[in-house]
């Protein structure tokens, strides 16, 4: 009749305490990661933190990123941003064919996730903002090249505020509003 094996006793850390403190702190950051994605999600009661998604959460805090980190990328960043791969994660984006991949899983892949956070980082501190300036600032000055364009009658018709005696002049800014 074969032996019973002694079940391993979990180990104190280095100053003493139980490991099991540090992995109750773990999980308590996997599941403040997790509630920050499900809280975006179109039905958030039907979205349940399954054995691969915490595993994933839990790969990318051992990596090093914070849970605020995290919570930033998979939650308000995937959501709400403007930037192109967060309008492709939506399936918002022109080369997209609408297809959507926002699952916490995709978005914290292992090979992209450092990329991922320093992109989310600098979008919520005002970086990408700085950027956007620039570019706005750099196409005004294209258009300050650009010739008059002649609207024709449909510009007098869109805006009756423009002189009806000769052809309007301008610039096509944006849309023009209906009426």
């Amino acid at each position: 009749m074969p032996k019973k094996q002694p079940q391993p006793q979990p180990q104190p850390a280095s100053d003493g305490a139980p490991r099991k403190g540090a992995g109750d702190a773990l999980e308590q950051q996997v599941t403040a990661v997790f509630l920050a994605w499900q809280q975006r999600r179109p039905n958030p009661s039907l979205v349940k933190l399954t054995p691969p998604r915490a595993a994933a959460i839990r790969a990318r805090l051992r990596d090093g990123h914070t849970a605020e980190q995290l919570a930033l990328l998979v939650g308000e960043y995937a959501h709400t941003a403007c930037t192109r791969e967060a309008l492709w994660w939506r399936g918002e984006s022109p080369e997209s064919d609408g297809t959507q991949y926002l699952d916490i899983i995709n978005l914290l892949r292992v090979q992209k996730t450092a990329g991922r956070v320093e992109r989310a980082w600098a979008w919520k501190h005002g970086q990408a903002e700085e950027r956007g300036r620039q570019r706005q600032q750099q196409q005004d000055e294209t258009d300050a090249q650009v010739p008059d364009v002649n609207l024709g009658p449909m510009g007098v018709f869109r805006n009756p505020g423009w002189p009806a005696n000769g052809q309007p002049h301008g610039r096509v800014r944006g849309k023009i509003p209906r009426r």
